[in-house]
């Protein structure tokens, strides 16, 4: 499903690779899924970006990883909590964002 919905909105060349919690074993906010993803890509959790719609799992899960969050998310404002985190709207403005 993650995979389709990245296809159908033109981004699928922005990621090496894609896993899901589903996929993986360990559900988010669990770190090992984050740290996977990073040994995955041969690089380092503050060069990293995480895109995840979910506010605990993906943004809170993701930065206590030591990751950069970009939360997707069209209508929620950021809970009261100071988390730095990129926001796009949709996975055409993620696009914007990567320039692709």
């Amino acid at each position: 499903l993650l995979k389709n919905d990245i296809g159908e909105f033109s981004v699928p060349e922005a990621f090496q690779f894609v896993i899901s919690s589903a996929e993986f074993g360990f559900r988010k906010p669990h770190p090992a899924i984050f740290e996977h993803a990073v040994r995955e890509l041969g690089s380092t959790n503050s060069k990293t970006w995480y895109v995840g719609d979910l506010w605990e799992n993906d943004v809170v899960g993701s930065s206590g990883a030591g990751l950069v969050p970009v939360w997707l998310n069209a209508s929620a404002s950021s809970p009261d909590v100071s988390i730095p985190h990129l926001r796009v709207e949709n996975w055409t403005e993620l696009g914007k964002l990567l320039r692709i």
